[in-house]
């Protein structure tokens, strides 16, 4: 089977690194999920056993997600093993022209991929592009007279019934649907170059195979993309997914360039500024971003200096490392933005033209 790197969720972190980017430790194993487990070892899947629903809006989600979800086929040649690994997903029809959304991990470093729709016909499909960052990828069938999902892209409540629906351990378990609802939102995913985004929590069973199926409503809509779960021992019901916003941004920027085109500042993240850290150092403030701007980047043409602290982009304050690269994230190469810095004990604002993210 082929191993998919893990990654760290709920992470803090205070390390140097470039291009608006920082990176952490998190205790707890985090399982992707896009494998196939119960295929290539010696355990059996076993199905979700849940008391009977009775309730009718749980059934009428059901179906009508169904039909557009979909299985994920991999197969390809593991990087350094020179040995062949099969994979599987699942995925959701983003539109009737045969788009279709899943997630990065179930069809990295895939020479060839494949889709199973609900009737269990089968078509090959090509990767328009993907997003290691928020674990997002877009493929594209040639298949005809498919059923579009409905996305829902308003905030959702803690407390909302969910659904999680998609392939646990391939198709011999197709169209599973478990129920649980959401335990919170706004949980931070932190990928292993540091970037940061949003995620909603929910205990509804996510297992390995579901990762790039949809999370929905009691209506049947989309609300987002399942993703990852922690498997630690001893953490039960403890599922994250993509938020619909987030997936509709990743999928249209996909569409249009076959890549995500990020603006950024260019700075390196010195440090998160809390109240330890305001005590030590006397910055009058307990809170933003300490900064040291590259050199020739954005940051420096506009006027910002090293060891500056941003405390707000745009209005809106920036507490820590991760808010700061939400708010950057959700901007644009071109975008002109107005970032209030802290220097020499006064507050200072710079407009900032961002500039393509340079991932070197």
């Amino acid at each position: 089977m082929k191993n998919k790197k893990i990654r760290s969720i709920l992470q803090t972190a205070a390390m140097l690194i470039a291009a608006a980017f920082i990176g952490g430790v998190f205790a707890l194993s985090l399982q992707p999920g896009a494998e196939n487990a119960g295929v290539d070892d010696e355990s059996t899947p076993r199905i979700q056993e849940h008391a009977p629903d009775q309730n009718d809006e749980g059934i009428a989600a059901s179906r009508r997600i169904l039909p557009s979800v979909v299985g994920i086929r991999c197969s390809g040649t593991e990087e350094n093993l020179n040995a062949a690994f099969e994979s599987t997903g699942s995925g959701v029809i983003l539109d009737e022209r045969g788009y279709i959304i899943t997630n990065h991990h179930v069809i990295e470093s895939s020479e060839k991929i494949s889709v199973i729709f609900s009737d269990d016909s089968e078509a090959d499909a090509t990767l328009i592009g993907s997003d290691v960052r928020t674990d997002l990828a877009l493929l594209k069938t040639e298949k005809t007279g498919l059923i579009a999902a409905s996305f829902n892209e308003e905030k959702v409540s803690v407390g909302t019934t969910v659904y999680a629906v998609g392939d646990p351990a391939g198709r011999d378990f197709a169209g599973t649907v478990t129920r649980g609802i959401v335990s919170g939102i706004d949980r931070t995913l932190i990928t292993d170059d540091g970037a940061s985004f949003p995620l909603i929590q929910t205990d509804a069973a996510i297992n390995p195979g579901n990762s790039g199926g949809p999370l929905c409503n009691e209506s049947g809509e989309v609300i987002a993309i399942n993703t990852i779960k922690i498997s630690e021992i001893g953490f039960e019901g403890m599922g994250f997914a993509i938020p619909v916003p987030i997936v509709k941004e990743i999928a249209a920027e996909l569409l249009d360039h076959g890549e995500i085109r990020r603006g950024a500042l260019g700075v390196y993240l010195a440090a998160t500024v809390d109240k330890s850290f305001a005590a030590e150092y006397n910055t009058g403030i307990d809170y933003g971003v300490v900064i040291i701007p590259q050199e020739g980047s954005a940051a420096e043409k506009a006027g910002l200096k090293a060891f500056d602290i941003i405390t707000a982009i745009n209005g809106e304050i920036v507490r820590d490392i991760a808010s700061l690269q939400q708010k950057i994230f959700s901007l644009h190469i071109g975008d002109s933005v107005i970032v209030r810095i802290r220097r020499d004990n006064a507050m200072k604002e710079y407009p900032v033209i961002l500039e393509e993210l340079n991932d070197q």
